[in-house]
């Protein structure tokens, strides 16, 4: 597959779909089609919970660091 078909594969990618709106790849009408055209999937979702974590993630300035919980960095 070549680096153009990938990418016209890819217009509605949540990871592309800002740049392809604001670059006129998609236009909002057609993002907005797409996303009412999804169904619901609630209900095939599933809840995890999460206790007693040894570690935790600390987000500053997009930059994503682990962290125990005695404050010792693990990265």
């Amino acid at each position: 597959m070549s680096l153009a078909s990938d990418l016209k594969n890819k217009r509605f990618d949540k990871r592309l779909v800002d740049w392809n709106l604001k670059n006129n790849v998609i236009t909002q009408a057609e993002y907005d089609q797409m996303m009412s055209s999804l169904s619901d999937e609630t209900d095939n979702a599933t809840t995890v919970e999460l206790s007693n974590m040894e570690e935790h993630a600390v987000v500053e300035n997009n930059d994503i660091e682990v962290v125990s919980n005695d404050g010792g960095f693990l990265q």
